[in-house]
């Protein structure tokens, strides 16, 4: 089993969409770590990196205390298990599984012996010439990485040039949008009339606004990666230097000693091992069953086992699992699920699971990492994400139904806090209120969070509930899902449980569209959000660059160049899209 550590991994393709950012994270030896977050987020590219299916443009991914950077695949001692299963149809589900076995060779020691049949003594050469090819290997990548870092510096400085220089248009283009915004909204407001939506010169001042952001962002991401290169390369090549060191060290002993001898050879795993690893494999998955028969014969769960099998015979320090549930029907993917939580408790390994369903990420992971457009949002334990979402983001996409937003405002007197929405008063209360007064927060116009679940109907009205109509209700068996509008048309949900509203006829009258019932919260469960996007009471130490629901795509330094039917389409899409 093995620890893995990510510093400062960044992946780019094409030499300008950049789908990893300065990606850091130890997963502890044996830990259960699940990548989570909407399509495109970069999860996948992190998984593959470390599994040495993609390359890493920046920084360095550990495996058990060694960077494997420049290590194929199969040296890393790591089993993946592929969202497609992956299996060969040829071969029947026992030498899929043995497959990766058979091919292996062993190195083995064996005693060198007199005619006697007593064992040598002397100077074991073999060894000696063994760390030689190591040291030289070693100091083969320690010239690589130093030949590398001024070419990195060069890249980033360039990257930094142009990004300065996009970074001045960007100003100049807000600017010029923003007067442009200001005059329009005046000229509406002078004459009493609405601005119309959508209101074209609100938008380009907001895209322009976002760009100029997220440039100055680029930039100050740059200048960070430009001040870690040499303590990063620095830290690369003290492990080197360590590693020579022991093995130089060795070789002096190894020279001058008299050592039992051993001649070393590769072996294949004997039959009755692999025939004991995957046997216990299948029993464990519940397959022994399938083990002759094809994969066209299996259904899709079980070709699943199948692709789990094979990774597990091979007692690998990692398993890597990429979005292994998600071909699976629904109730497939529920006993699945639950067959990877008593698999993990038996081989209790190291695992990295990648998925975009936040209940397999809430119910497997010992910790979770949410990404979204290559950065990394929050990283936990599945409880701490769920009651203290860093942001915006990670509050909206965990929890289901998700959190119903609010914009708010959160007033100060003394000692006391409040948060005041539409007309109607919450007081805040206990630990939270307490949290408030030690960071010191003034008073200041919030976004409020609050999970349907916590949300609950009161029979009369009140200073302290909120008066909602609903439009229209969900039957889900043991609750009702209640969609219904606020005073400023905002749709908000709320969990209800079934047996709360009493029998069915008196359930379908108090629920009924059209009704206005009143809903209320407690002050404990209320989340509170700063104007950027931030909890007031979970602040991160570095701000990543997004944390809006809507989602900017990838960080894109240079256009693609257009082909005459693409030019074609961008004009007549002109200001549609």
């Amino acid at each position: 089993m093995a620890n893995v550590i990510l510093k400062d991994v960044k992946k780019i393709y094409d030499n300008h969409v950049v789908a990893v950012h300065d990606f850091n994270l130890e997963i502890k030896d044996k830990e259960f770590v699940v990548f989570v977050g909407p399509s495109g987020c970069g999860k996948s590219t992190t998984l593959r990196m470390i599994a040495g299916l993609e390359e890493i443009s920046e920084g360095t991914v550990s495996i058990d205390g060694e960077i494997v950077n420049d290590l194929e695949p199969k040296d890393r001692n790591i089993a993946m298990v592929f969202q497609n299963y992956a299996l060969y149809p040829h071969l029947s589900v026992f030498e899929n599984m043995a497959f990766s076995l058979r091919l292996k060779r062993y190195l083995v020691k064996e005693p060198v012996l007199d005619q006697n049949g007593k064992q040598v003594m002397g100077i074991d050469n073999e060894t000696i010439e063994k760390d030689k090819k190591e040291i030289l290997a070693l100091q083969k990548r320690a010239e690589n990485v130093k030949l590398e870092e001024p070419r990195l510096v060069a890249r980033l400085e360039k990257q930094k040039v142009a990004a300065i220089k996009q970074n001045e248009k960007a100003k100049t283009h807000l600017a010029s949008a923003e007067a442009k915004f200001n005059t329009k909204k005046a000229k509406y407001e002078a004459l009493g009339k609405p601005l119309p939506v959508p209101f074209r010169e609100e938008n380009v001042y907001l895209a322009a606004k976002k760009r100029q952001e997220d440039l100055a962002y680029e930039i100050e991401s740059i200048e960070r990666r430009l001040g870690n290169v040499s303590a990063n390369n620095q830290k690369v090549l003290d492990d080197f230097d360590e590693h020579i060191k022991q093995l130089e060290a060795d070789i002096k002993y190894l020279e001058v000693t008299n050592v039992p001898l051993f001649k070393t050879k590769r072996v294949k795993m004997p039959e009755q091992e692999i025939y004991d690893r995957v046997l216990s494999a299948a029993k464990t998955l519940g397959i022994t069953q399938y083990l002759l028969r094809k994969p066209r014969a299996l259904s899709g769960g079980q070709r699943q086992r199948v692709a789990i099998g094979r990774a597990m015979v091979r007692d690998s320090k990692v398993f890597l699992m990429d979005e292994p549930l998600s071909n699976l029907d629904a109730k497939l993917r529920n006993q699945m699920r639950a067959e990877l939580i008593l698999l993990r408790q038996k081989i209790d390994s190291t695992f990295v699971y990648v998925t975009h369903d936040q209940t397999e990420a809430m119910t497997l992971g010992d910790r979770i990492v949410i990404m979204k457009d290559g950065y990394t949002q929050q990283v936990g334990s599945p409880q701490e994400v769920f009651d203290m979402p860093m942001n915006l983001f990670v509050a909206t996409f965990i929890g289901a139904p998700q959190m119903n937003l609010f914009k708010a405002e959160l007033v100060r007197t003394g000692k006391e806090y409040s948060v005041h929405l539409y007309g109607k008063k919450f007081p805040i209360k206990g630990r939270k209120a307490e949290h408030l007064l030690e960071l010191d927060v003034k008073s200041q116009p919030i976004t409020l969070g609050v999970r349907p679940e916590h949300m609950y109907l009161q029979k009369e009205k009140s200073t302290s509930a909120l008066d909602l109509k609903i439009l229209v209700n969900e039957m889900m068996g043991s609750e009702y899902h209640i969609h219904a509008q606020a005073p400023d048309e905002k749709q908000v949900v709320i969990r209800v449980p079934s047996i709360s509203l009493g029998e069915e006829a008196d359930a379908a009258k108090a629920i009924a569209p059209g009704t206005t019932i009143h809903v209320s919260f407690e002050g404990k469960v209320m989340h509170l959000f700063d104007a950027e996007g931030y909890n007031l009471l979970n602040q991160p130490e570095v701000k990543v660059k997004e944390t809006s629901i809507e989602g900017v795509g990838q960080v894109e330094i240079k256009p693609d160049k257009l082909g005459r039917k693409d030019k074609k389409t961008k004009k007549a899409l002109e200001g549609k899209i």
